[in-house]
This record gives C-alpha cells, structure tokens and sequence, in this order.
C-alpha cells in the first residue's frame, strides 16, 4: 500500500483496536506457561492492516521472551523501542515489565482514535513534545483534577 491514506470507521477502529489487544494479551500470558513475549515497540507503525482491516502485529526485531519474576518484572536492559511510544516507568527504573506493552498500547490507541500522532512541536521552543511529557505538564497544573476525582 506503500504511502496509502484512508479514513477508517469508527468500527474499524475499534475492531483494530481489540485485535491488538488480543495479541498482545496472547503474547503475554498465553505464548508459554511461565515466560512473557514483551514485544519492546509497540507502536503504530508496527501494526499493519490486510486488505480485510485485519491487524497484523509486525516488527519482533526488539522483543524477548523472558521469565517471570516473582514481583512479576523482568530483568532487561537491552530493550530498544520508540521514545515517544516508551513505558516512562521503565525509562525511570530500567525494569521492563508486561505494562510497559500496555503503555505503549495507550499510546497507540491515543492516536488510532483521536487522528492525532502522539507528539506536537512546541510553537515557541520548536522542540518536540511528547504525549506523556504533555500529560504531565497538565497533571502538575492540575488542569487534569478535575478527571481524576470523578
């Protein structure tokens, strides 16, 4: 499809949005009894769609197989990913742990269903600001409150 754009329905969204879902919970709890596939980058660009709309996870390159630990982290230091798509608990800890997925997970879901990429350039810095940089700029203002105390 090389550069192709389309919209895509709302139910198409959602069936993406699941069907990734659903690999990524088979990679983590149903690949193999006690180890965890953590795929390392999940991102937008590594999920492709068939003709069908159906969701191909792609791009294994970054991930490992790893055993559990009994905190139910994984020791891993090695681990590449996209920034703007990184865990910043792992970033902060360097302990990868099966939510690192689920928060680059977010991240796509971000953009799949908002159109928006998960970053925007500061118009008076022109640096780049990411999605959890932004989130975090609002939380500290408290602009947010008013969504975490419903």
């Amino acid at each position: 499809m090389g550069n192709a754009t389309f919209k895509l329905s709302w139910k198409q969204r959602i069936k993406i949005s699941l069907d990734v879902a659903r690999g990524l919970e088979f990679l983590q709890h149903r690949a193999a009894e006690h180890c965890r596939i953590i795929h390392g980058d999940t991102k937008s660009a590594n999920i492709l769609l068939d003709n069908n709309f159906n969701e191909i996870v792609s791009d294994f390159g970054p991930s490992k197989i790893v055993l559990v630990t009994k905190d139910g982290s994984y020791d891993i230091e090695d681990v590449g990913g996209t920034y703007r798509y990184v865990d910043p608990e792992f970033m902060a800890t360097g302990k990868l742990k099966k939510e690192s997925d689920m928060y680059s997970f977010g991240v796509v879901l971000f953009e799949l269903l908002s159109t928006r990429p998960s970053y925007a350039t500061d118009k008076v810095t022109k640096k780049c600001q990411y999605l959890k940089d932004i989130i975090g700029s609002y939380k500290a203002k408290e602009k947010l409150k008013k969504y975490y105390s419903r």
